[in-house]
């Protein structure tokens, strides 16, 4: 990343960085978009951190120098930061846990095809 560009956010609205200024909202949860192109020449990506700091002229996101987590490895993202607590044990159980439900909808549709061949019993007139 490395840059060392900032933005100004007054209230709800982007301030001018470039000469191109852009608008954006304020979403009820308190989150902003940044627009697009403006992200592109920042080298932001998802998972990229941002300081907030509160200033007279508004609000200044700032760009850590810290690396991204997310990165797009073959058009996926891909997680590449440190893992807080025991990630094999967290992977083994959602692995067991997908294991089971594709069994279980296994079972589910091998029924469904027995039944499927079943025929009706009929019934004998007297």
């Amino acid at each position: 990343m490395g840059s060392a560009m900032s933005f100004g956010v007054d209230l709800c609205h982007l301030a001018p960085y470039t000469a191109n200024s852009m608008d954006t909202t304020l979403d009820r949860f308190g989150r902003v978009l940044i627009p697009k192109d403006i992200r592109d020449d920042a080298g932001l990506l998802p998972g990229s951190v941002l300081s907030v700091e509160p200033v007279e002229e508004g609000i200044l996101l700032r760009p850590l120098e810290a690396e991204p987590h997310l990165r797009l490895k073959n058009g996926i993202l891909v997680y590449t930061g440190e893992t807080e607590g025991d990630a094999s044990d967290a992977v083994r159980r959602n692995r067991l846990q997908r294991i089971s439900t594709v069994a279980r909808r296994a079972r589910g549709r091998k029924r469904e095809n027995a039944l499927r061949h079943v025929r009706p019993r009929r019934r004998s007139s007297r």
